[in-house]
């Protein structure tokens, strides 16, 4: 705020004047529309208040509270039970059938008696096993079927299948179009590559070292104490560019230099 000699008067202090408070024109004591509370045991619907009525239907009187007879425990059977009509024992006992029961026919033979002995004693004079070579001599022998297939004779057997010819005539042919398409990659560099001249050579060797005395330059004057992060840094960003300078220079220095010319 800027000063002013206005500012020095006092201002009058302006009341307040509160509106009027709210009363609502609907009873306090009216009952929420399509509400569900406290209505689990009473006779009510599930929601009461549809029609929203500010006043209760009854008029004044007391609330709704008639409780459902069988809302916990089941329907009342206070006056139909007799205090002598229990359940007596044998009451429920069936009733005995006219015919006798019986199982039927036995499932298996009955246990022979004591009396009942068996026969012993009983050998055979049957050689078995003259009568089994005796049966296998005279037998006629089983005939061989001569539906059964000959896999050894069927069409195209030991030929290579066709899949495998189509599939070994693919790779050949991609293979084929790589070697063509790295010859004419080939080609193509041949022919943009050049010898590099002397005067080349001897200028692209002038400015690297001119390059790596500046680098020396600044890697000589770094201080001898590397206390700090930065300065590490520093040293080691110098030494790895003048590190590549010498490579280039060494390959600078061979007899036949080539370089590719895109221009």
């Amino acid at each position: 705020m800027e000063e002013s000699v206005y500012n020095l008067i006092p201002k009058p202090v302006e009341a307040v004047v509160k509106p009027p408070r709210y009363h609502s024109k609907y009873p306090g004591e009216s009952f929420p529309t399509a509400s569900t509370f406290a209505l689990k045991s009473t006779s009510r619907p599930g929601v009461a208040n549809l029609s929203g009525d500010s006043s209760h239907p009854d008029s004044g009187k007391v609330a709704h509270t008639i409780k459902k007879p069988a809302a916990t425990l089941g329907t009342s059977r206070r006056d139909e039970i007799a205090p002598d009509a229990y359940l007596k024992k044998s009451s429920r006992a069936l009733a005995e059938s006219s015919s006798s029961f019986s199982y039927g026919d036995p499932i298996k033979p009955a246990v022979p008696k004591k009396e009942e002995a068996p026969v012993m004693g009983l050998k055979t004079s049957k050689n078995f096993v003259v009568s089994n070579a005796v049966d296998n001599i005279l037998a006629v022998p089983k005939k061989l079927r001569d539906d059964d297939p000959n896999y050894l004779k069927r069409p195209g057997f030991g030929e290579v299948p066709k899949y495998l010819v189509k599939n070994k005539r693919e790779i050949e042919e991609e293979q084929r179009m790589i070697r063509d398409m790295q010859e004419r990659q080939t080609r193509r560099d041949e022919e943009k590559t050049r010898l590099l001249t002397e005067d080349e050579r001897h200028e692209l060797i002038s400015g690297l070292r001119a390059q790596y005395d500046k680098l020396n330059h600044s890697y000589q004057t770094l201080s001898f104490t590397l206390d700090t992060p930065a300065k590490r840094e520093r040293k080691e960003a110098l030494e790895r560019e003048m590190s590549a300078i010498e490579k280039d220079i060494e390959r600078l220095n061979k007899k036949y230099i080539f370089v590719a010319d895109y221009e």
